[in-house]
Protein backbone atom coordinates (compact mmCIF):
# COMPACT_ATOMS: atom_id res chain seq x y z
CA UNK A 1 0.00 0.00 0.00
CA UNK A 2 2.95 2.63 0.56
CA UNK A 3 4.26 2.32 -2.75
CA UNK A 4 0.61 2.71 -4.26
CA UNK A 5 -0.07 5.78 -1.92
CA UNK A 6 3.47 7.07 -3.29
CA UNK A 7 2.45 6.71 -7.15
CA UNK A 8 -0.87 7.85 -6.22
CA UNK A 9 0.42 11.39 -4.78
CA UNK A 10 3.00 11.84 -7.60
CA UNK A 11 -0.40 11.55 -10.21
CA UNK A 12 -1.84 14.13 -8.27
CA UNK A 13 1.38 16.18 -8.62
CA UNK A 14 0.99 15.32 -12.49
CA UNK A 15 -2.08 17.01 -12.36
CA UNK A 16 -1.27 20.01 -10.84
CA UNK A 17 1.60 20.55 -12.83
CA UNK A 18 -1.06 19.97 -16.24
CA UNK A 19 -3.85 22.57 -14.57
CA UNK A 20 -0.88 25.17 -13.68
CA UNK A 21 0.46 25.48 -17.21
CA UNK A 22 -2.77 25.86 -18.65
CA UNK A 23 -3.56 28.60 -16.31
CA UNK A 24 -0.39 30.60 -16.95
CA UNK A 25 0.06 29.92 -20.52
CA UNK A 26 -3.45 31.50 -20.74
CA UNK A 27 -3.48 34.61 -18.49
CA UNK A 28 -0.35 35.76 -20.31
CA UNK A 29 -1.92 34.82 -23.17
CA UNK A 30 -5.01 37.26 -22.70
CA UNK A 31 -7.36 34.21 -22.52
CA UNK A 32 -8.78 34.55 -19.35
CA UNK A 33 -11.51 37.23 -20.56
CA UNK A 34 -13.38 34.82 -23.43
CA UNK A 35 -16.33 33.39 -22.70
CA UNK A 36 -17.99 29.79 -23.63
CA UNK A 37 -16.67 26.59 -24.35
CA UNK A 38 -14.86 23.74 -23.38
CA UNK A 39 -11.76 25.27 -23.23
CA UNK A 40 -12.60 28.29 -20.86
CA UNK A 41 -14.72 25.78 -18.66
CA UNK A 42 -11.81 23.69 -17.68
CA UNK A 43 -9.48 26.47 -17.39
CA UNK A 44 -11.99 28.28 -15.17
CA UNK A 45 -12.26 25.30 -13.40
CA UNK A 46 -8.54 25.15 -12.78
CA UNK A 47 -8.00 29.21 -11.87
CA UNK A 48 -6.86 28.50 -8.25
CA UNK A 49 -7.41 25.40 -7.83
CA UNK A 50 -3.85 23.71 -9.34
CA UNK A 51 -2.02 25.88 -7.08
CA UNK A 52 -4.33 24.54 -4.06
CA UNK A 53 -3.30 21.09 -5.17
CA UNK A 54 0.05 21.85 -4.79
CA UNK A 55 0.03 23.19 -1.37
CA UNK A 56 -1.61 20.74 0.27
CA UNK A 57 0.84 18.10 -1.12
CA UNK A 58 3.21 20.28 0.42
CA UNK A 59 1.36 20.01 3.55
CA UNK A 60 1.36 16.26 2.68
CA UNK A 61 5.23 15.86 2.38
CA UNK A 62 6.07 17.54 5.17
CA UNK A 63 4.37 15.18 7.59
CA UNK A 64 5.36 12.49 5.77
CA UNK A 65 8.44 13.53 5.96
CA UNK A 66 8.38 14.18 9.81
CA UNK A 67 7.19 10.45 9.95
CA UNK A 68 10.13 9.31 8.20
CA UNK A 69 12.76 10.88 9.21
CA UNK A 70 11.34 9.51 13.11
CA UNK A 71 13.05 12.51 15.10
CA UNK A 72 10.99 16.09 14.85
CA UNK A 73 13.90 18.11 14.95
CA UNK A 74 15.38 16.49 11.91
CA UNK A 75 12.52 17.00 10.09
CA UNK A 76 12.03 20.49 10.94
CA UNK A 77 15.44 21.63 10.18
CA UNK A 78 15.30 19.44 6.68
CA UNK A 79 11.92 21.68 5.98
CA UNK A 80 13.65 25.24 7.24
CA UNK A 81 16.79 24.02 4.63
CA UNK A 82 14.47 23.77 2.12
CA UNK A 83 12.11 27.28 2.83
CA UNK A 84 15.69 28.97 2.45
CA UNK A 85 16.14 27.44 -0.89
CA UNK A 86 12.85 28.40 -2.09
CA UNK A 87 13.11 31.86 -1.02
CA UNK A 88 16.15 32.15 -2.15
CA UNK A 89 15.23 30.47 -5.55
CA UNK A 90 11.58 32.24 -5.76
CA UNK A 91 13.01 35.86 -5.46
CA UNK A 92 15.38 35.38 -7.85
CA UNK A 93 13.16 33.34 -9.90
CA UNK A 94 9.93 36.45 -9.38
CA UNK A 95 12.49 38.86 -11.77
CA UNK A 96 11.64 36.31 -14.40
CA UNK A 97 8.06 35.40 -13.70
CA UNK A 98 6.02 38.40 -11.92
CA UNK A 99 3.26 35.18 -10.40
CA UNK A 100 6.12 33.21 -8.84
CA UNK A 101 5.02 30.80 -5.84
CA UNK A 102 8.09 29.61 -5.30
CA UNK A 103 8.81 32.17 -2.69
CA UNK A 104 5.69 31.68 -0.81
CA UNK A 105 6.11 28.05 -0.71
CA UNK A 106 9.88 29.49 1.22
CA UNK A 107 7.48 30.68 4.05
CA UNK A 108 4.51 28.28 4.04
CA UNK A 109 7.50 26.03 5.09
CA UNK A 110 8.58 28.40 7.80
CA UNK A 111 4.84 27.57 8.90
CA UNK A 112 5.08 24.15 8.61
CA UNK A 113 8.04 23.80 10.80
CA UNK A 114 6.93 25.57 13.83
CA UNK A 115 3.20 23.75 13.60
CA UNK A 116 5.32 20.02 12.70
CA UNK A 117 4.96 19.12 16.00
CA UNK A 118 1.08 20.43 16.88
CA UNK A 119 -1.59 17.85 16.91
CA UNK A 120 -4.14 17.73 13.62
CA UNK A 121 -6.71 19.50 15.85
CA UNK A 122 -4.60 22.25 15.87
CA UNK A 123 -3.72 22.42 12.36
CA UNK A 124 -7.16 22.24 11.75
CA UNK A 125 -7.98 25.34 13.95
CA UNK A 126 -4.74 27.00 12.67
CA UNK A 127 -6.18 26.46 8.69
CA UNK A 128 -9.82 28.35 9.69
CA UNK A 129 -7.93 30.85 11.60
CA UNK A 130 -5.95 31.39 8.35
CA UNK A 131 -9.12 32.20 6.34
CA UNK A 132 -10.74 34.35 8.96
CA UNK A 133 -7.23 36.21 9.34
CA UNK A 134 -7.31 37.29 5.74
CA UNK A 135 -11.22 37.67 6.13
CA UNK A 136 -10.51 40.39 9.10
CA UNK A 137 -7.77 42.06 7.13
CA UNK A 138 -10.20 42.57 4.25
CA UNK A 139 -12.69 44.50 6.19
CA UNK A 140 -10.01 46.97 6.89
CA UNK A 141 -7.70 47.07 3.72
CA UNK A 142 -8.16 47.78 0.03
CA UNK A 143 -7.22 44.57 -1.33
CA UNK A 144 -6.97 46.34 -4.76
CA UNK A 145 -3.88 48.37 -3.40
CA UNK A 146 -0.93 47.49 -4.96
CA UNK A 147 -2.27 45.30 -8.03
CA UNK A 148 -2.27 46.74 -11.93
CA UNK A 149 -5.13 44.79 -13.33
CA UNK A 150 -3.95 45.95 -16.80
CA UNK A 151 -1.53 43.01 -16.83
CA UNK A 152 -2.08 41.20 -13.32
CA UNK A 153 1.07 42.52 -11.79
CA UNK A 154 2.41 44.38 -8.54
CA UNK A 155 4.89 47.10 -9.01
CA UNK A 156 5.29 48.03 -5.49
CA UNK A 157 6.03 44.20 -5.12
CA UNK A 158 9.97 45.07 -4.06
CA UNK A 159 9.31 48.08 -1.52
CA UNK A 160 8.88 47.07 2.30
CA UNK A 161 5.24 48.03 2.03
CA UNK A 162 4.32 46.34 -0.90
CA UNK A 163 6.35 43.39 0.25
CA UNK A 164 4.63 43.17 3.27
CA UNK A 165 0.96 43.41 1.74
CA UNK A 166 1.68 41.21 -0.99
CA UNK A 167 3.30 38.29 0.89
CA UNK A 168 0.58 38.70 3.78
CA UNK A 169 -2.56 39.40 2.31
CA UNK A 170 -3.40 40.33 -1.79
CA UNK A 171 -0.58 38.57 -3.74
CA UNK A 172 -1.09 35.82 -6.04
CA UNK A 173 -0.66 33.44 -2.97
CA UNK A 174 -0.63 35.26 0.23
CA UNK A 175 -0.20 33.58 3.10
CA UNK A 176 -3.81 34.71 4.77
CA UNK A 177 -5.36 32.58 3.74
CA UNK A 178 -3.10 30.51 1.52
CA UNK A 179 -1.30 28.44 4.46
CA UNK A 180 -4.94 27.37 5.51
CA UNK A 181 -4.10 24.41 2.29
CA UNK A 182 -0.65 23.71 3.62
CA UNK A 183 -1.77 23.09 7.39
CA UNK A 184 -4.84 20.94 6.03
CA UNK A 185 -2.25 19.33 4.31
CA UNK A 186 -0.22 18.53 6.61
CA UNK A 187 -3.49 17.19 8.87
CA UNK A 188 -4.18 14.89 6.10
CA UNK A 189 -0.28 13.67 5.73
CA UNK A 190 -0.99 12.38 9.10
CA UNK A 191 -3.30 9.85 7.98
CA UNK A 192 -2.87 5.95 6.38
CA UNK A 193 -3.69 7.65 2.63
CA UNK A 194 -2.76 3.81 1.47
CA UNK A 195 -6.51 2.72 3.06
CA UNK A 196 -9.34 2.55 0.50
CA UNK A 197 -11.71 3.57 3.23
CA UNK A 198 -9.53 6.74 4.31
CA UNK A 199 -9.15 7.41 0.28
CA UNK A 200 -13.07 7.15 -0.17
CA UNK A 201 -14.05 9.70 3.25
CA UNK A 202 -11.45 11.75 1.06
CA UNK A 203 -13.50 11.47 -2.17
CA UNK A 204 -16.80 12.10 -0.65
CA UNK A 205 -15.31 15.21 1.46
CA UNK A 206 -13.79 17.02 -1.13
CA UNK A 207 -16.90 16.29 -3.48
CA UNK A 208 -19.11 17.76 -0.48
CA UNK A 209 -17.13 20.69 0.35
CA UNK A 210 -16.90 21.68 -3.29
CA UNK A 211 -20.54 21.11 -3.40
CA UNK A 212 -21.65 23.36 -0.62
CA UNK A 213 -19.82 26.37 -1.88
CA UNK A 214 -21.05 26.30 -4.87
CA UNK A 215 -24.59 25.97 -3.59
CA UNK A 216 -23.88 29.03 -1.53
CA UNK A 217 -22.44 30.96 -3.46
CA UNK A 218 -25.02 30.84 -5.69
CA UNK A 219 -27.51 31.69 -3.49
CA UNK A 220 -25.90 34.34 -1.95
CA UNK A 221 -25.00 35.96 -5.32
CA UNK A 222 -28.33 35.60 -6.50
CA UNK A 223 -29.94 37.64 -3.28
CA UNK A 224 -27.19 40.26 -3.42
CA UNK A 225 -26.47 40.76 -7.46
CA UNK A 226 -27.27 44.22 -8.82
CA UNK A 227 -27.21 46.10 -11.83
CA UNK A 228 -24.11 46.51 -13.25
CA UNK A 229 -22.69 44.04 -10.54
CA UNK A 230 -18.71 43.94 -10.06
CA UNK A 231 -16.51 43.54 -12.65
CA UNK A 232 -13.79 41.64 -10.83
CA UNK A 233 -10.97 43.48 -13.14
CA UNK A 234 -12.76 46.92 -13.87
CA UNK A 235 -11.89 50.01 -11.31
CA UNK A 236 -13.01 51.39 -9.16
CA UNK A 237 -14.15 47.65 -6.96
CA UNK A 238 -15.71 47.83 -3.60
CA UNK A 239 -13.86 44.74 -2.79
CA UNK A 240 -16.20 44.38 0.39
CA UNK A 241 -19.38 43.90 -1.39
CA UNK A 242 -21.23 40.69 -0.97
CA UNK A 243 -21.40 39.19 -4.65
CA UNK A 244 -17.63 39.69 -4.39
CA UNK A 245 -17.34 37.85 -0.82
CA UNK A 246 -19.76 35.08 -1.82
CA UNK A 247 -17.10 34.73 -4.69
CA UNK A 248 -15.20 31.21 -5.11
CA UNK A 249 -12.59 32.88 -7.62
CA UNK A 250 -8.78 32.85 -6.45
CA UNK A 251 -8.93 37.01 -7.05
CA UNK A 252 -10.04 37.99 -4.02
CA UNK A 253 -9.33 34.49 -2.08
CA UNK A 254 -12.90 34.70 0.05
CA UNK A 255 -13.29 32.10 2.21
CA UNK A 256 -15.71 30.02 -0.02
CA UNK A 257 -12.99 30.13 -2.78
CA UNK A 258 -10.95 28.45 0.22
CA UNK A 259 -13.91 26.00 0.71
CA UNK A 260 -14.63 25.42 -2.97
CA UNK A 261 -10.46 25.39 -4.08
CA UNK A 262 -9.65 22.88 -1.00
CA UNK A 263 -12.26 20.51 -1.67
CA UNK A 264 -11.69 20.35 -5.01
CA UNK A 265 -7.44 19.47 -4.19
CA UNK A 266 -8.73 16.50 -1.44
CA UNK A 267 -11.42 14.68 -4.08
CA UNK A 268 -8.59 14.74 -6.74
CA UNK A 269 -5.79 13.82 -4.35
CA UNK A 270 -8.18 10.99 -3.18
CA UNK A 271 -9.34 10.20 -6.85
CA UNK A 272 -5.26 9.98 -7.87
CA UNK A 273 -4.28 7.73 -4.90
CA UNK A 274 -7.75 5.21 -5.62
CA UNK A 275 -5.80 4.83 -9.30
CA UNK A 276 -2.10 4.24 -7.60
CA UNK A 277 -3.72 1.68 -5.96
CA UNK A 278 -5.23 0.39 -8.63
CA UNK A 279 -3.20 0.49 -11.72
CA UNK A 280 0.02 1.96 -9.75
CA UNK A 281 2.43 -0.83 -11.69
CA UNK A 282 1.07 -0.04 -15.37
CA UNK A 283 3.24 1.59 -17.40
CA UNK A 284 0.92 4.88 -18.14
CA UNK A 285 0.78 5.65 -14.47
CA UNK A 286 4.63 4.69 -13.69
CA UNK A 287 5.04 7.67 -16.69
CA UNK A 288 2.86 10.18 -14.94
CA UNK A 289 3.99 9.84 -11.66
CA UNK A 290 7.74 10.52 -13.02
CA UNK A 291 6.83 13.60 -14.35
CA UNK A 292 4.72 14.43 -11.28
CA UNK A 293 8.22 13.58 -9.26
CA UNK A 294 9.90 16.36 -11.28
CA UNK A 295 7.33 19.49 -10.38
CA UNK A 296 9.77 22.18 -9.37
CA UNK A 297 12.06 21.57 -12.49
CA UNK A 298 8.91 21.40 -14.74
CA UNK A 299 7.27 24.98 -12.98
CA UNK A 300 10.40 26.56 -14.01
CA UNK A 301 10.78 24.91 -17.34
CA UNK A 302 7.13 25.77 -18.10
CA UNK A 303 7.89 29.45 -18.07
CA UNK A 304 11.15 29.49 -20.66
CA UNK A 305 9.46 26.57 -23.11
CA UNK A 306 5.81 28.05 -23.21
CA UNK A 307 6.55 31.39 -22.71
CA UNK A 308 10.05 31.70 -24.14
CA UNK A 309 10.77 29.37 -26.40
CA UNK A 310 7.18 28.73 -28.48
CA UNK A 311 6.78 32.48 -28.10
CA UNK A 312 10.19 32.61 -30.27
CA UNK A 313 9.43 30.56 -32.25
CA UNK A 314 5.97 32.02 -32.95
CA UNK A 315 4.34 28.75 -31.98
CA UNK A 316 1.00 28.37 -32.52
CA UNK A 317 -0.20 30.87 -34.87
CA UNK A 318 -3.32 30.78 -32.58
CA UNK A 319 -3.98 33.23 -29.12
CA UNK A 320 -5.86 33.38 -26.50
CA UNK A 321 -7.24 29.97 -25.08
CA UNK A 322 -6.91 28.17 -27.54
CA UNK A 323 -3.17 28.93 -28.49
CA UNK A 324 -2.95 28.50 -24.44
CA UNK A 325 -4.48 24.95 -24.63
CA UNK A 326 -2.19 24.02 -27.48
CA UNK A 327 1.52 24.85 -25.76
CA UNK A 328 0.16 23.18 -22.66
CA UNK A 329 -0.28 20.14 -24.61
CA UNK A 330 2.75 20.47 -26.72
CA UNK A 331 4.81 20.93 -23.27
CA UNK A 332 3.08 18.19 -22.00
CA UNK A 333 3.99 16.27 -24.68
CA UNK A 334 7.59 16.72 -24.23
CA UNK A 335 7.70 16.64 -20.38
CA UNK A 336 6.37 13.63 -19.82
CA UNK A 337 8.70 10.87 -21.86
CA UNK A 338 11.58 13.47 -21.01
CA UNK A 339 10.94 13.53 -17.44
CA UNK A 340 10.46 9.53 -17.53
CA UNK A 341 13.59 8.95 -19.28
CA UNK A 342 15.56 11.64 -17.11
CA UNK A 343 14.68 9.23 -14.21
CA UNK A 344 15.95 6.18 -15.44
CA UNK A 345 19.22 7.53 -15.42
CA UNK A 346 19.05 10.06 -12.09
CA UNK A 347 17.17 9.63 -9.04
CA UNK A 348 15.68 12.63 -8.97
CA UNK A 349 15.03 15.87 -11.34
CA UNK A 350 17.73 18.65 -11.88
CA UNK A 351 15.99 21.29 -9.54
CA UNK A 352 15.09 18.65 -6.98
CA UNK A 353 18.42 17.04 -6.82
CA UNK A 354 20.10 20.63 -6.24
CA UNK A 355 17.44 21.19 -2.96
CA UNK A 356 18.04 17.87 -1.81
CA UNK A 357 22.31 17.79 -2.10
CA UNK A 358 21.64 21.41 -0.51
CA UNK A 359 19.29 20.96 2.00
CA UNK A 360 18.81 17.18 2.94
Amino acid sequence: MAAARIVGIDLARFAAIAGMVLVNVTIVMGGTGEAGGWLGALERGMQGRASALFVVLAGIGCSVMARRDGRLELARRRILRRAVFLLVLGYAWQLVWSGDILHFYGFYFLVAAACLGVSSRVLWAAAAAAVLGWLGLHMVLDYGVGWRWTDLSHPDFWTPLGQARNLLYNGWHPLLPWSAFLLAGMALGRLDLGMPEVQMRLLLGGVAAGALAAVVSAAGEAAFMEEGALDMFGLPNDWRHPVVLLGRSSIPPTPLYVVAAGGQAVAVLAACLMAGSLWGGTVWAGTLAATGRMALTLYVAHVLFCLGVLEELGWPSASGREGAAQRTAVFLAVAVPACSLWLRFFRAGPLESVMRRLCG
